[in-house]
Protein backbone atom coordinates (compact mmCIF):
# COMPACT_ATOMS: atom_id res chain seq x y z
CA UNK A 1 0.00 0.00 0.00
CA UNK A 2 1.53 3.39 -1.00
CA UNK A 3 2.60 5.78 1.75
CA UNK A 4 1.25 9.33 2.13
CA UNK A 5 4.42 10.77 0.60
CA UNK A 6 4.14 8.42 -2.38
CA UNK A 7 0.51 9.45 -2.92
CA UNK A 8 1.52 13.11 -2.82
CA UNK A 9 4.23 12.44 -5.40
CA UNK A 10 1.60 10.88 -7.69
CA UNK A 11 -0.57 14.00 -7.33
CA UNK A 12 2.21 16.37 -8.43
CA UNK A 13 1.84 15.40 -12.07
CA UNK A 14 -1.84 16.28 -12.01
CA UNK A 15 -1.09 19.56 -10.24
CA UNK A 16 1.58 20.45 -12.85
CA UNK A 17 -1.00 20.12 -15.61
CA UNK A 18 -3.78 21.92 -13.74
CA UNK A 19 -2.63 25.45 -14.35
CA UNK A 20 -2.87 28.67 -12.36
CA UNK A 21 -6.68 28.98 -12.08
CA UNK A 22 -7.10 25.38 -10.94
CA UNK A 23 -4.39 25.68 -8.28
CA UNK A 24 -5.89 28.95 -7.02
CA UNK A 25 -9.29 27.29 -6.91
CA UNK A 26 -7.93 24.45 -4.74
CA UNK A 27 -6.15 26.85 -2.36
CA UNK A 28 -9.32 28.87 -1.73
CA UNK A 29 -11.86 26.03 -1.84
CA UNK A 30 -9.83 24.21 0.82
CA UNK A 31 -10.38 27.19 3.15
CA UNK A 32 -13.82 28.51 2.20
CA UNK A 33 -15.51 25.51 0.60
CA UNK A 34 -16.55 25.04 -2.99
CA UNK A 35 -20.04 26.46 -2.48
CA UNK A 36 -18.85 30.06 -1.95
CA UNK A 37 -18.96 31.04 -5.62
CA UNK A 38 -18.48 34.76 -5.00
CA UNK A 39 -15.37 34.13 -2.94
CA UNK A 40 -13.95 31.76 -5.52
CA UNK A 41 -14.63 34.27 -8.30
CA UNK A 42 -12.84 36.95 -6.29
CA UNK A 43 -9.85 34.68 -5.75
CA UNK A 44 -9.66 33.77 -9.44
CA UNK A 45 -10.08 37.33 -10.65
CA UNK A 46 -12.92 36.15 -12.90
CA UNK A 47 -16.66 36.63 -13.03
CA UNK A 48 -18.77 34.07 -11.20
CA UNK A 49 -19.80 32.55 -14.57
CA UNK A 50 -16.24 31.23 -15.03
CA UNK A 51 -16.17 29.32 -11.71
CA UNK A 52 -18.16 26.23 -12.88
CA UNK A 53 -15.76 25.71 -15.81
CA UNK A 54 -12.72 25.76 -13.54
CA UNK A 55 -14.52 23.46 -11.12
CA UNK A 56 -15.13 20.99 -13.98
CA UNK A 57 -11.42 21.10 -14.84
CA UNK A 58 -10.37 20.35 -11.24
CA UNK A 59 -13.01 17.65 -10.95
CA UNK A 60 -11.85 16.00 -14.17
CA UNK A 61 -8.31 15.83 -12.79
CA UNK A 62 -9.64 13.65 -9.96
CA UNK A 63 -8.61 16.13 -7.29
CA UNK A 64 -11.98 16.52 -5.55
CA UNK A 65 -14.03 14.27 -3.35
CA UNK A 66 -17.48 13.04 -4.38
CA UNK A 67 -19.11 16.10 -2.77
CA UNK A 68 -16.61 18.43 -4.52
CA UNK A 69 -14.74 19.20 -1.29
CA UNK A 70 -10.94 19.25 -1.28
CA UNK A 71 -9.58 16.08 0.37
CA UNK A 72 -6.95 16.70 3.08
CA UNK A 73 -4.31 14.81 1.08
CA UNK A 74 -4.91 17.01 -1.96
CA UNK A 75 -4.82 20.16 0.18
CA UNK A 76 -1.47 19.07 1.59
CA UNK A 77 -0.14 18.32 -1.87
CA UNK A 78 -1.30 21.70 -3.22
CA UNK A 79 0.40 23.62 -0.43
CA UNK A 80 3.58 21.68 -0.90
CA UNK A 81 3.40 22.27 -4.66
CA UNK A 82 2.76 26.02 -4.69
CA UNK A 83 4.56 26.87 -1.41
CA UNK A 84 3.30 28.66 1.66
CA UNK A 85 4.21 32.09 0.30
CA UNK A 86 1.93 31.54 -2.69
CA UNK A 87 -0.89 30.35 -0.39
CA UNK A 88 -0.51 33.46 1.77
CA UNK A 89 -0.43 35.73 -1.28
CA UNK A 90 -3.66 34.27 -2.62
CA UNK A 91 -5.46 34.38 0.73
CA UNK A 92 -4.34 37.92 1.57
CA UNK A 93 -5.44 39.13 -1.88
CA UNK A 94 -8.85 37.50 -1.37
CA UNK A 95 -9.10 38.98 2.14
CA UNK A 96 -8.33 42.47 0.83
CA UNK A 97 -10.99 42.22 -1.87
CA UNK A 98 -13.57 40.97 0.63
CA UNK A 99 -12.80 43.74 3.10
CA UNK A 100 -13.11 46.33 0.33
CA UNK A 101 -16.50 44.89 -0.67
CA UNK A 102 -17.72 44.60 2.92
CA UNK A 103 -18.16 40.82 2.56
CA UNK A 104 -17.76 38.18 5.32
CA UNK A 105 -14.14 37.20 5.92
CA UNK A 106 -14.26 34.69 8.78
CA UNK A 107 -12.96 31.52 7.01
CA UNK A 108 -10.11 33.34 5.26
CA UNK A 109 -9.10 35.31 8.36
CA UNK A 110 -9.09 32.20 10.55
CA UNK A 111 -6.82 30.37 8.09
CA UNK A 112 -4.43 33.32 7.89
CA UNK A 113 -4.33 33.45 11.70
CA UNK A 114 -3.59 29.71 11.79
CA UNK A 115 -0.76 30.19 9.28
CA UNK A 116 0.72 33.02 11.35
CA UNK A 117 0.27 35.71 8.69
CA UNK A 118 0.82 39.35 9.59
CA UNK A 119 0.44 42.82 8.19
CA UNK A 120 -2.16 45.57 8.17
CA UNK A 121 -4.58 43.75 5.87
CA UNK A 122 -4.46 40.61 8.00
CA UNK A 123 -5.02 42.64 11.20
CA UNK A 124 -8.03 44.33 9.62
CA UNK A 125 -9.33 40.93 8.55
CA UNK A 126 -8.90 39.48 12.05
CA UNK A 127 -10.85 42.38 13.57
CA UNK A 128 -13.64 42.07 10.99
CA UNK A 129 -13.81 38.30 11.42
CA UNK A 130 -13.98 38.65 15.20
CA UNK A 131 -16.92 41.03 14.89
CA UNK A 132 -18.64 38.49 12.61
CA UNK A 133 -18.14 35.62 15.08
CA UNK A 134 -18.89 37.38 18.36
CA UNK A 135 -22.49 36.19 18.72
CA UNK A 136 -22.42 32.66 17.31
CA UNK A 137 -18.80 31.73 18.12
CA UNK A 138 -17.67 34.05 20.96
CA UNK A 139 -14.66 31.91 21.87
CA UNK A 140 -13.44 32.10 18.26
CA UNK A 141 -14.03 35.85 18.28
CA UNK A 142 -12.00 36.26 21.47
CA UNK A 143 -9.18 34.24 19.89
CA UNK A 144 -9.22 36.44 16.78
CA UNK A 145 -9.20 39.65 18.83
CA UNK A 146 -6.20 38.32 20.76
CA UNK A 147 -4.43 37.49 17.48
CA UNK A 148 -5.11 41.01 16.19
CA UNK A 149 -3.64 42.46 19.38
CA UNK A 150 -0.54 40.29 19.02
CA UNK A 151 -0.25 41.49 15.44
CA UNK A 152 -0.18 45.13 16.50
CA UNK A 153 -3.82 46.34 16.53
CA UNK A 154 -4.38 48.90 19.33
CA UNK A 155 -5.87 47.18 22.37
CA UNK A 156 -7.98 50.25 23.15
CA UNK A 157 -9.75 49.83 19.82
CA UNK A 158 -10.17 46.09 20.27
CA UNK A 159 -11.18 46.13 23.93
CA UNK A 160 -14.96 46.86 23.65
CA UNK A 161 -15.67 44.07 21.17
CA UNK A 162 -13.08 41.75 22.71
CA UNK A 163 -14.60 42.20 26.17
CA UNK A 164 -18.05 41.37 24.82
CA UNK A 165 -16.72 38.20 23.17
CA UNK A 166 -14.89 37.23 26.36
CA UNK A 167 -18.06 37.66 28.45
CA UNK A 168 -20.13 35.60 26.01
CA UNK A 169 -17.44 32.91 25.96
CA UNK A 170 -17.32 32.77 29.75
CA UNK A 171 -13.75 34.14 29.83
CA UNK A 172 -14.48 36.44 32.75
CA UNK A 173 -10.88 37.00 33.79
CA UNK A 174 -10.02 38.19 30.28
CA UNK A 175 -13.08 40.46 30.20
CA UNK A 176 -12.20 41.92 33.60
CA UNK A 177 -8.65 42.75 32.47
CA UNK A 178 -10.02 44.40 29.33
CA UNK A 179 -12.53 46.37 31.36
CA UNK A 180 -9.73 47.62 33.61
CA UNK A 181 -7.72 48.67 30.54
CA UNK A 182 -10.70 50.63 29.23
CA UNK A 183 -11.05 52.40 32.58
CA UNK A 184 -7.67 54.02 31.86
CA UNK A 185 -8.50 54.97 28.27
CA UNK A 186 -8.34 58.58 27.13
CA UNK A 187 -11.79 58.61 25.56
CA UNK A 188 -14.73 59.05 28.00
CA UNK A 189 -16.87 56.61 26.01
CA UNK A 190 -14.21 53.90 26.39
CA UNK A 191 -13.91 54.58 30.13
CA UNK A 192 -17.69 54.29 30.48
CA UNK A 193 -17.64 51.01 28.57
CA UNK A 194 -14.82 49.75 30.78
CA UNK A 195 -16.81 50.53 33.93
CA UNK A 196 -19.81 48.70 32.48
CA UNK A 197 -17.77 45.62 31.58
CA UNK A 198 -15.75 45.51 34.80
CA UNK A 199 -18.84 46.18 36.92
CA UNK A 200 -20.75 43.40 35.22
CA UNK A 201 -17.93 40.91 35.72
CA UNK A 202 -17.43 41.88 39.37
CA UNK A 203 -21.12 41.26 40.06
CA UNK A 204 -20.99 37.96 38.18
CA UNK A 205 -18.05 36.94 40.35
CA UNK A 206 -20.13 37.74 43.45
CA UNK A 207 -18.65 41.09 44.50
CA UNK A 208 -21.89 43.04 44.23
CA UNK A 209 -20.67 46.09 46.16
CA UNK A 210 -17.71 46.77 43.86
CA UNK A 211 -19.77 45.84 40.81
CA UNK A 212 -22.51 48.31 41.72
CA UNK A 213 -19.93 51.05 42.25
CA UNK A 214 -18.50 50.54 38.76
CA UNK A 215 -21.93 50.26 37.13
CA UNK A 216 -22.98 53.53 38.76
CA UNK A 217 -19.78 55.22 37.55
CA UNK A 218 -20.36 53.99 33.97
CA UNK A 219 -23.30 56.41 33.67
CA UNK A 220 -24.90 53.92 31.31
CA UNK A 221 -28.65 54.60 31.73
CA UNK A 222 -29.51 50.94 31.33
CA UNK A 223 -27.12 50.01 34.14
CA UNK A 224 -28.82 52.13 36.81
CA UNK A 225 -31.52 49.52 37.57
CA UNK A 226 -28.70 46.98 38.01
CA UNK A 227 -27.12 49.22 40.63
CA UNK A 228 -30.34 49.17 42.64
CA UNK A 229 -30.69 45.42 42.03
CA UNK A 230 -27.24 44.86 43.55
CA UNK A 231 -28.26 47.08 46.46
CA UNK A 232 -31.33 44.94 47.16
CA UNK A 233 -29.18 41.80 47.13
CA UNK A 234 -26.92 43.45 49.73
CA UNK A 235 -29.84 44.45 51.97
CA UNK A 236 -30.48 48.02 50.92
CA UNK A 237 -34.12 49.05 51.08
CA UNK A 238 -35.78 49.69 47.75
CA UNK A 239 -37.44 52.78 46.41
CA UNK A 240 -41.15 52.54 45.85
CA UNK A 241 -41.02 52.46 42.06
CA UNK A 242 -38.72 53.23 39.19
CA UNK A 243 -38.86 56.69 37.71
CA UNK A 244 -41.12 57.16 34.70
CA UNK A 245 -39.14 57.20 31.47
CA UNK A 246 -39.74 59.95 28.92
CA UNK A 247 -38.04 58.35 25.92
CA UNK A 248 -37.69 54.84 24.45
CA UNK A 249 -35.49 52.52 26.52
CA UNK A 250 -32.92 50.31 24.70
CA UNK A 251 -33.30 46.56 25.14
CA UNK A 252 -30.46 46.33 27.67
CA UNK A 253 -32.10 48.91 29.94
CA UNK A 254 -35.52 47.32 29.48
CA UNK A 255 -34.27 43.89 30.60
CA UNK A 256 -32.37 45.42 33.52
CA UNK A 257 -35.51 47.25 34.61
CA UNK A 258 -37.62 44.08 34.46
CA UNK A 259 -35.04 42.24 36.57
CA UNK A 260 -35.16 45.01 39.16
CA UNK A 261 -38.97 44.97 39.20
CA UNK A 262 -39.02 41.20 39.68
CA UNK A 263 -36.52 41.12 42.54
CA UNK A 264 -38.24 44.10 44.14
CA UNK A 265 -41.54 42.17 44.05
CA UNK A 266 -39.82 39.12 45.58
CA UNK A 267 -38.70 40.99 48.70
CA UNK A 268 -42.15 42.55 49.05
CA UNK A 269 -43.90 39.20 49.21
CA UNK A 270 -45.37 39.25 45.70
CA UNK A 271 -43.92 35.93 44.58
CA UNK A 272 -46.23 35.27 41.63
CA UNK A 273 -45.73 38.78 40.24
CA UNK A 274 -41.96 38.42 40.74
CA UNK A 275 -41.78 35.16 38.79
CA UNK A 276 -43.97 36.49 35.99
CA UNK A 277 -41.79 39.58 35.59
CA UNK A 278 -38.53 37.64 35.79
CA UNK A 279 -39.69 35.13 33.21
CA UNK A 280 -40.53 38.01 30.87
CA UNK A 281 -37.05 39.47 31.47
CA UNK A 282 -35.46 36.11 30.68
CA UNK A 283 -37.38 35.83 27.41
CA UNK A 284 -36.54 39.44 26.47
CA UNK A 285 -32.83 38.91 27.16
CA UNK A 286 -32.78 35.85 24.89
CA UNK A 287 -34.65 37.67 22.13
CA UNK A 288 -32.50 40.81 22.23
CA UNK A 289 -29.11 39.20 23.02
CA UNK A 290 -28.52 41.46 26.03
CA UNK A 291 -27.77 38.78 28.62
CA UNK A 292 -23.97 39.09 28.25
CA UNK A 293 -23.88 42.45 30.06
CA UNK A 294 -26.10 41.65 33.03
CA UNK A 295 -24.83 40.88 36.56
CA UNK A 296 -26.52 37.50 36.50
CA UNK A 297 -28.41 35.78 33.73
CA UNK A 298 -32.15 36.46 33.91
CA UNK A 299 -32.70 32.70 33.79
CA UNK A 300 -30.51 32.23 36.87
CA UNK A 301 -32.29 34.97 38.84
CA UNK A 302 -35.67 33.54 37.84
CA UNK A 303 -34.57 30.07 38.91
CA UNK A 304 -33.28 31.34 42.27
CA UNK A 305 -36.61 32.96 43.08
CA UNK A 306 -38.42 29.82 41.88
CA UNK A 307 -36.25 27.59 44.09
CA UNK A 308 -36.88 29.77 47.14
CA UNK A 309 -40.61 29.37 46.40
CA UNK A 310 -40.26 25.58 45.86
CA UNK A 311 -41.38 26.02 42.24
CA UNK A 312 -39.02 23.30 41.08
CA UNK A 313 -40.56 22.55 37.70
CA UNK A 314 -40.53 26.23 36.79
CA UNK A 315 -36.87 26.51 37.80
CA UNK A 316 -35.94 23.44 35.80
CA UNK A 317 -37.83 24.69 32.75
CA UNK A 318 -36.28 28.16 32.58
CA UNK A 319 -32.78 26.79 33.17
CA UNK A 320 -33.17 24.05 30.56
CA UNK A 321 -34.28 26.53 27.92
CA UNK A 322 -31.45 28.96 28.66
CA UNK A 323 -27.89 28.77 27.33
CA UNK A 324 -25.96 25.79 28.79
CA UNK A 325 -23.51 27.81 30.90
CA UNK A 326 -21.93 26.66 34.15
CA UNK A 327 -24.19 28.86 36.29
CA UNK A 328 -27.28 27.18 34.87
CA UNK A 329 -25.78 23.71 35.30
CA UNK A 330 -25.14 24.40 38.99
CA UNK A 331 -28.65 25.70 39.57
CA UNK A 332 -30.09 22.65 37.82
CA UNK A 333 -28.10 20.59 40.31
CA UNK A 334 -29.59 22.59 43.18
CA UNK A 335 -33.08 22.13 41.76
CA UNK A 336 -32.70 18.35 41.82
CA UNK A 337 -30.99 18.36 45.22
CA UNK A 338 -33.81 20.28 46.90
CA UNK A 339 -36.54 18.16 45.35
CA UNK A 340 -34.72 14.96 46.27
CA UNK A 341 -33.52 13.51 42.95
CA UNK A 342 -29.98 12.89 44.11
CA UNK A 343 -28.90 10.97 41.01
CA UNK A 344 -29.84 13.88 38.73
CA UNK A 345 -28.21 16.35 41.12
CA UNK A 346 -24.99 14.34 41.01
CA UNK A 347 -25.05 14.38 37.19
CA UNK A 348 -25.17 18.18 37.16
CA UNK A 349 -22.57 18.41 39.93
CA UNK A 350 -20.21 16.20 37.96
CA UNK A 351 -20.63 18.36 34.84
CA UNK A 352 -19.87 21.51 36.82
CA UNK A 353 -16.93 19.97 38.68
CA UNK A 354 -15.17 19.45 35.36
CA UNK A 355 -14.71 23.23 35.14
CA UNK A 356 -13.45 23.87 38.67
CA UNK A 357 -10.40 25.82 37.55
CA UNK A 358 -12.49 28.41 35.71
CA UNK A 359 -15.30 28.96 38.26
CA UNK A 360 -15.97 32.39 39.74
CA UNK A 361 -16.02 32.63 43.56
CA UNK A 362 -19.83 32.71 43.49
CA UNK A 363 -20.13 29.58 41.35
CA UNK A 364 -17.44 27.85 43.38
CA UNK A 365 -19.59 28.39 46.49
CA UNK A 366 -22.65 26.91 44.79
CA UNK A 367 -20.64 23.88 43.64
CA UNK A 368 -19.02 23.18 47.01
CA UNK A 369 -22.28 23.60 48.90
CA UNK A 370 -24.00 21.29 46.38
CA UNK A 371 -21.35 18.67 47.17
CA UNK A 372 -22.04 19.12 50.89
CA UNK A 373 -25.75 18.73 50.32
CA UNK A 374 -25.26 15.48 48.41
CA UNK A 375 -22.88 14.08 51.02
CA UNK A 376 -25.34 14.92 53.81
CA UNK A 377 -28.28 13.35 52.04
CA UNK A 378 -26.56 10.06 51.29
CA UNK A 379 -25.29 9.96 54.86
CA UNK A 380 -21.54 9.77 54.38
CA UNK A 381 -20.06 11.62 57.38
CA UNK A 382 -16.51 10.98 56.23
CA UNK A 383 -17.19 12.45 52.80
CA UNK A 384 -18.92 15.42 54.39
CA UNK A 385 -15.84 16.26 56.43
CA UNK A 386 -13.63 15.93 53.33
CA UNK A 387 -15.92 18.30 51.40
CA UNK A 388 -16.21 20.72 54.31
CA UNK A 389 -12.77 22.32 53.98
CA UNK A 390 -13.20 23.41 50.35
CA UNK A 391 -16.77 24.55 50.99
CA UNK A 392 -15.67 26.63 53.97
CA UNK A 393 -12.95 28.28 51.87
CA UNK A 394 -15.47 29.04 49.12
CA UNK A 395 -17.78 30.62 51.70
CA UNK A 396 -15.00 32.83 53.02
CA UNK A 397 -14.27 34.10 49.50
CA UNK A 398 -17.88 35.06 48.78
CA UNK A 399 -19.59 37.98 50.57
CA UNK A 400 -23.09 37.29 51.86
CA UNK A 401 -25.92 38.49 49.64
CA UNK A 402 -29.55 37.63 49.00
CA UNK A 403 -28.67 35.34 46.11
CA UNK A 404 -26.25 33.12 48.08
CA UNK A 405 -28.55 32.10 50.95
CA UNK A 406 -29.22 28.57 49.66
CA UNK A 407 -25.57 27.46 49.79
CA UNK A 408 -25.15 29.21 53.14
CA UNK A 409 -27.97 27.09 54.56
CA UNK A 410 -26.17 23.87 53.59
CA UNK A 411 -22.96 25.17 55.14
CA UNK A 412 -24.74 25.88 58.43
CA UNK A 413 -25.97 22.27 58.69
CA UNK A 414 -22.65 20.81 57.57
CA UNK A 415 -20.76 22.99 60.08
CA UNK A 416 -22.95 21.60 62.87
CA UNK A 417 -22.30 18.05 61.75
CA UNK A 418 -18.51 18.50 61.75
CA UNK A 419 -18.74 20.45 65.04
CA UNK A 420 -17.41 23.69 63.59
CA UNK A 421 -20.51 25.83 63.83
CA UNK A 422 -18.48 28.73 65.22
CA UNK A 423 -16.88 29.17 61.79
CA UNK A 424 -20.14 30.17 60.15
CA UNK A 425 -21.54 32.44 62.86
CA UNK A 426 -20.39 35.67 61.21
CA UNK A 427 -21.90 34.75 57.83
CA UNK A 428 -25.10 33.66 59.51
CA UNK A 429 -25.28 36.98 61.35
CA UNK A 430 -24.72 38.95 58.13
CA UNK A 431 -27.44 36.97 56.38
CA UNK A 432 -30.06 37.58 59.04
CA UNK A 433 -29.12 41.26 59.29
CA UNK A 434 -29.59 41.55 55.53
CA UNK A 435 -32.99 39.84 55.72
CA UNK A 436 -34.02 42.03 58.66
CA UNK A 437 -33.34 45.17 56.63
CA UNK A 438 -35.88 43.86 54.13
CA UNK A 439 -38.39 42.99 56.86
CA UNK A 440 -37.54 39.24 56.75
CA UNK A 441 -39.50 38.40 53.56
CA UNK A 442 -40.88 34.88 53.81
CA UNK A 443 -39.70 33.94 50.32
CA UNK A 444 -36.05 34.62 51.07
CA UNK A 445 -36.04 33.65 54.77
CA UNK A 446 -37.78 30.27 54.76
CA UNK A 447 -34.94 28.04 53.51
CA UNK A 448 -32.41 29.70 55.79
CA UNK A 449 -34.70 29.34 58.85
CA UNK A 450 -35.24 25.68 57.93
CA UNK A 451 -31.48 25.14 57.69
CA UNK A 452 -30.85 26.93 60.99
CA UNK A 453 -33.49 24.74 62.62
CA UNK A 454 -31.73 21.55 61.49
CA UNK A 455 -28.29 22.89 62.33
CA UNK A 456 -29.54 23.58 65.86
CA UNK A 457 -30.95 20.05 66.16
CA UNK A 458 -27.66 18.54 65.01
CA UNK A 459 -25.75 20.67 67.51
CA UNK A 460 -28.15 19.75 70.32
CA UNK A 461 -29.19 23.39 70.65
CA UNK A 462 -32.87 23.06 71.63
CA UNK A 463 -33.26 26.81 72.22
CA UNK A 464 -31.78 27.62 68.81
CA UNK A 465 -34.18 25.14 67.22
CA UNK A 466 -37.13 26.76 69.02
CA UNK A 467 -36.11 30.23 67.85
CA UNK A 468 -35.76 29.08 64.21
CA UNK A 469 -39.09 27.27 64.37
CA UNK A 470 -40.75 30.36 65.82
CA UNK A 471 -39.53 32.37 62.83
CA UNK A 472 -41.37 29.88 60.59
CA UNK A 473 -44.57 29.59 62.61
CA UNK A 474 -44.96 33.34 63.27
CA UNK A 475 -44.99 34.42 59.62
CA UNK A 476 -48.09 36.62 59.03
CA UNK A 477 -48.48 35.41 55.41
CA UNK A 478 -46.62 32.11 55.41
CA UNK A 479 -47.48 30.68 52.04
CA UNK A 480 -47.23 27.05 50.97
CA UNK A 481 -43.53 26.41 51.66
CA UNK A 482 -43.33 28.17 55.02
CA UNK A 483 -46.48 26.38 56.19
CA UNK A 484 -44.96 23.04 55.24
CA UNK A 485 -41.70 23.87 57.02
CA UNK A 486 -43.55 25.08 60.12
CA UNK A 487 -45.67 21.93 60.38
CA UNK A 488 -42.67 19.66 59.78
CA UNK A 489 -40.52 21.54 62.27
CA UNK A 490 -43.24 21.33 64.90
CA UNK A 491 -43.43 17.57 64.47
CA UNK A 492 -39.64 17.22 64.49
CA UNK A 493 -39.50 19.05 67.79
CA UNK A 494 -42.32 16.93 69.22
CA UNK A 495 -40.54 13.73 68.20
CA UNK A 496 -37.34 14.93 69.88
CA UNK A 497 -39.41 15.55 73.01
CA UNK A 498 -40.63 11.95 72.95
CA UNK A 499 -44.05 12.44 71.37
CA UNK A 500 -44.60 10.51 68.15
CA UNK A 501 -48.14 10.84 66.81
CA UNK A 502 -48.50 8.98 63.52
CA UNK A 503 -51.34 11.13 62.17
CA UNK A 504 -49.65 14.48 62.74
CA UNK A 505 -46.25 13.25 61.54
CA UNK A 506 -47.81 11.87 58.37
CA UNK A 507 -49.74 15.08 57.78
CA UNK A 508 -46.56 17.14 58.11
CA UNK A 509 -44.57 14.76 55.88
CA UNK A 510 -47.30 14.82 53.24
CA UNK A 511 -47.19 18.63 53.37
CA UNK A 512 -43.49 18.52 52.54
CA UNK A 513 -44.13 16.00 49.79
CA UNK A 514 -46.85 18.11 48.18
CA UNK A 515 -44.45 21.05 48.17
CA UNK A 516 -41.97 18.95 46.21
CA UNK A 517 -39.62 18.16 49.11
CA UNK A 518 -39.79 14.39 48.74
CA UNK A 519 -36.50 13.61 50.42
CA UNK A 520 -37.36 15.78 53.43
CA UNK A 521 -40.76 14.09 53.68
CA UNK A 522 -39.17 10.63 53.78
CA UNK A 523 -36.60 11.84 56.27
CA UNK A 524 -39.22 13.20 58.68
CA UNK A 525 -41.23 9.97 58.57
CA UNK A 526 -38.09 7.86 59.05
CA UNK A 527 -36.84 10.10 61.87
CA UNK A 528 -40.14 9.66 63.71
CA UNK A 529 -40.24 5.90 63.01
CA UNK A 530 -37.00 5.08 64.83
CA UNK A 531 -38.16 7.08 67.86
CA UNK A 532 -41.60 5.52 68.05
CA UNK A 533 -42.14 3.24 71.06
CA UNK A 534 -45.30 1.72 69.60
CA UNK A 535 -44.53 -0.95 67.02
CA UNK A 536 -47.68 -0.27 64.98
CA UNK A 537 -46.80 3.43 64.76
CA UNK A 538 -43.24 2.61 63.75
CA UNK A 539 -44.36 0.26 60.95
CA UNK A 540 -46.92 2.81 59.71
CA UNK A 541 -44.30 5.55 59.54
CA UNK A 542 -41.74 3.29 57.86
CA UNK A 543 -44.22 2.30 55.19
CA UNK A 544 -45.14 5.94 54.65
CA UNK A 545 -41.49 6.93 54.31
CA UNK A 546 -41.08 4.38 51.53
CA UNK A 547 -44.06 5.81 49.69
CA UNK A 548 -42.73 9.30 49.09
CA UNK A 549 -41.32 8.53 45.63
CA UNK A 550 -39.88 10.84 43.05
CA UNK A 551 -41.68 11.54 39.82
CA UNK A 552 -42.02 8.49 37.61
CA UNK A 553 -39.70 9.98 35.00
CA UNK A 554 -36.85 10.78 37.35
CA UNK A 555 -33.45 9.20 37.17
CA UNK A 556 -34.11 7.48 40.49
CA UNK A 557 -36.89 5.44 38.83
CA UNK A 558 -39.51 6.09 41.47
CA UNK A 559 -37.35 5.01 44.36
CA UNK A 560 -37.80 7.07 47.52
CA UNK A 561 -34.90 9.29 48.55
CA UNK A 562 -32.48 7.26 50.69
CA UNK A 563 -33.05 7.98 54.38
CA UNK A 564 -30.15 8.46 56.76
CA UNK A 565 -28.51 5.20 57.72
CA UNK A 566 -30.39 3.83 60.71
CA UNK A 567 -33.47 5.94 60.11
CA UNK A 568 -35.55 3.74 57.84
CA UNK A 569 -34.68 0.43 59.46
CA UNK A 570 -36.20 -2.91 58.54
CA UNK A 571 -39.05 -3.60 60.98
CA UNK A 572 -37.95 -7.21 61.25
CA UNK A 573 -34.60 -6.13 62.66
CA UNK A 574 -36.39 -4.26 65.44
CA UNK A 575 -38.60 -7.17 66.40
CA UNK A 576 -36.74 -7.82 69.64
CA UNK A 577 -35.83 -4.24 70.50
CA UNK A 578 -37.18 -3.26 73.93
CA UNK A 579 -40.14 -0.91 73.43
CA UNK A 580 -38.61 2.09 75.17
CA UNK A 581 -35.11 1.88 73.75
CA UNK A 582 -33.88 4.87 71.75
CA UNK A 583 -30.77 5.68 69.79
CA UNK A 584 -28.35 8.18 71.23
CA UNK A 585 -27.83 10.12 67.99
CA UNK A 586 -30.41 12.07 66.03
CA UNK A 587 -31.10 10.13 62.85
CA UNK A 588 -32.01 12.13 59.84
CA UNK A 589 -29.99 15.18 60.86
CA UNK A 590 -26.42 13.98 60.86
Amino acid sequence: MPTVDELIDELRAELDMLGEPGLTYLVVADVAGDRDVELLATALGRSREHVPGILDQVRAAGLLAANDSVPPLVARAVRGHVGIDRVLTVLVRVLEDLLRAGQPVLPIARELERLGAGGAIVRAGLEAAAAEAVHDQPAVAAELYAAAARGGSPRARLAPGWAKAAVLAGQHDVALRLGDELLSAAEPAHRSRGALVAGTIMTRRGDLARGAELLRWSEEPGALPLVELAGIALGETTRSERSVVTEPVPAYGHVAGRLLDGIRDSVRGRTEAALTTLLAASDAAEATDTGHLLPDSPAALTALVALHAAEFELARGVLSRAAPVIRHTLLLGWTELLRGDLAAAETHRSAAAGQVGSLSPRDELFLRALELGLARRVDTPGALRVKWASAYEAMMRQPVDLFSLLPLGELLIAAARVKEGFRVEAHRGHAFALLARHGRPALWSAWLDWSVFHAAIVAGDREGARVALRQLTDQPSPGRLVSAFAAAGTEWSAVLGGSVQADTVLSAAEGLHRTGLRWDAARLAGHAAVRATDRAVMVTLLRAAKHFPLDSGSSAERQPPPPPRGALVDPARNRHRPPGRRRAHLPGDR
